[in-house]
């Protein structure tokens, strides 16, 4: 069985090989001044992250127009604060949460599956 130190060094190892560095952002909403509400991203957090491709997508159709959207698993550190309203941006590629998984006791990275944006 694996110890509380032995899962904080592995949470620690796997956060260090994380390849890439991404913007976590959330979007907050601000009343406009005119009645209405306007949304906006801001910056909450720098993290690590990977990017993998998920082994499911699914198709989006408007009209006669079919478009393939597909989803990632993104891979962060144990412990990570994200929200399904959230995104995150590495360099100028966006992925917002589609759905968070709750971390378990011995997970040693959160998972979140993103859809690309840009």
């Amino acid at each position: 069985m694996l110890s509380e130190k032995d899962l904080r060094q592995m949470r620690m190892a796997t956060t260090e090989a994380m390849p890439a560095r991404a913007s976590l952002e959330r979007r907050f909403t601000t009343p406009d001044g005119y009645g209405n509400q306007t949304e906006q991203y801001s910056r909450i957090a720098w993290v690590n992250c990977r990017i993998d491709a998920a082994k499911a997508g699914h198709e989006d159709t408007q009209g006669s127009k079919t478009t393939a959207n597909a989803e990632y698993d993104a891979f962060l550190p144990y412990g990570t604060d994200i929200q399904s309203t959230d995104r995150l941006v590495i360099g100028t590629t966006i992925f917002e949460v589609i759905e968070p998984t709750p971390p378990t006791g011995w997970d040693i990275s959160n998972k979140v599956r993103v859809k690309k944006v840009l």
